[in-house]
């Protein structure tokens, strides 16, 4: 807190006081400074200094006095950013997130590393000492120097008044309440065991860009959760309405229970594996973050599922009235409406092709193909269990072709997005 050391050993019948330090805190107890020794320059190239003093006295008293001091001179230490730092700082800002230095560090040093970081072009800074004050606007600030461990907590605290979502970043001790007090406390795995204690999070490379691989992870696992409901309640609107509407239209029984099964427990099970192994995607760090407080189906959602089921339970109606086809492939021709909707949810929310990335999750295409052969072999060979009867197989590629036209608007739509 007080920037500061201070020892005082003995030598002879004389006590010398030794006292390292800031340089400003350290150049204030000596009578006088060398011009030549201005540690200014030092600390604006971004490299931490420390100053040194001392003076002989006769008693121990004197000695521990802070004044009168002789000023040896300082010691510039350079702690150069990591290479993958800036780009990991300009991935966090293109996410949405806001990334602010606290360090006790002396405001010209932390201005500069925030700069050569690319945390800003030119970094606003502010004592640890202002940000008791309420009236200074924090938004705006990108480095807060001088900082003792309660004003990393103030700060946090602050923060969390404002709305914001807070990850505290530590590796001391003096970073502990202000760790525990974050929604995310992450902690450096070379840190003292009372910052891992405190957090809720160890990083074991003690990498910032780590942190953003687990924002980029969280996100798109999130987002993966999503398309999965997505998925599945599109399936379950369209059923249940045509369940309902079928005995009015003269069909008593449009899906059999045990069709229904392989609908609901199979196929969907099958397809949350599908959309389970997506890997993480770039797309989803040009969004926002999104409120904590939001529902996990978004408007979006609801119109996805709402107007595409609609879609689908007309389309499916109109084929049962008048019994246009017969129920094998009334049955496929739903069936392969959800499996071209699967790689249209595997992409939802996001400014992609369902291509994009498509050869790189095989787990995706070959759980697609289970599915499809599943129904293949169910039409086929399903029989009286199934309420099914062997579709042609030349009828098999008009059916996947024509049911395509669900995967080929959304592409259309996505590519004529591009150019408008």
């Amino acid at each position: 807190k007080s920037k500061y050391m201070l020892t005082v050993i003995m030598r002879g019948n004389k006590y010398i006081g030794l006292i390292k330090g800031a340089p400003e805190v350290v150049e204030g107890f000596c009578t006088e400074v060398p011009l030549d020794v201005d540690a200014t320059t030092q600390q604006y190239r971004g490299r931490r200094v420390i100053g040194f003093a001392f003076k002989v006295t006769d008693t121990l008293e004197d000695a521990a006095s802070l004044t009168g001091y002789n000023y040896n001179g300082y010691m510039a230490i350079e702690d150069p950013i990591r290479p993958d730092v800036p780009e990991a700082i300009r991935a966090a800002k293109k996410a949405g997130i806001k990334v602010k230095i606290i360090t006790g560090d002396n405001p010209a040093t932390a201005t500069e590393i925030a700069r050569q970081a690319g945390l800003s072009e030119h970094p606003v800074p502010m004592l640890g000492s202002d940000i008791q004050d309420k009236v200074n606007p924090l938004r705006v600030v990108d480095v807060f120097a001088r900082t003792k461990p309660e004003d990393k907590q103030t700060l946090v605290k602050r923060f969390q008044q404002m709305g914001e979502v807070v990850a505290m970043t530590g590796d001391g001790t003096n970073d502990a309440p202000a760790l525990n007090h974050a929604e995310v406390g992450i902690a450096m795995n070379n840190g003292t065991d009372v910052a891992k204690e405190a957090a809720d999070i160890i990083l074991l490379d003690n990498s910032f860009p780590s942190i953003i691989l687990g924002v980029k992870w969280g996100r798109s696992l999130y987002k993966n959760i999503q398309h999965f409901i997505l998925f599945q309640l599109t399936i379950n609107v369209v059923a249940i309405l045509i369940a309902c509407v079928g005995p009015f239209i003269g069909v008593n029984l449009p899906f059999t229970v045990v069709q229904m099964l392989w609908v609901n427990l199979i196929m969907d099970t099958f397809a949350a594996l599908a959309l389970a192994t997506e890997p993480a995607n770039d797309a989803v760090m040009e969004e926002a973050p999104r409120d904590p407080k939001a529902f996990i189906i978004t408007k979006d959602m609801w119109w996805e599922i709402l107007g595409k089921g609609l879609v689908f339970f007309l389309f499916l109606t109109w084929l049962l009235i008048g019994e246009k086809v017969s129920l094998s492939y009334f049955f496929t021709i739903f069936v392969l409406l959800q499996w071209w909707n699967l790689f249209n949810a595997r992409v939802f929310g996001q400014k992609r092709s369902i291509f994009d990335g498509l050869l790189k999750n095989p787990a995706f295409i070959g759980i697609s193909l289970v599915i499809l052969v599943g129904q293949f072999l169910i039409v086929q060979f399903g029989g009286d269990m199934f309420r099914t009867e062997p579709i042609p197989l030349n009828h098999w590629g008009l059916l996947i072709a024509g049911t395509s036209i669900v995967a080929i608007f959304r592409e259309l739509k996505y590519q004529i997005s591009k150019i408008f």
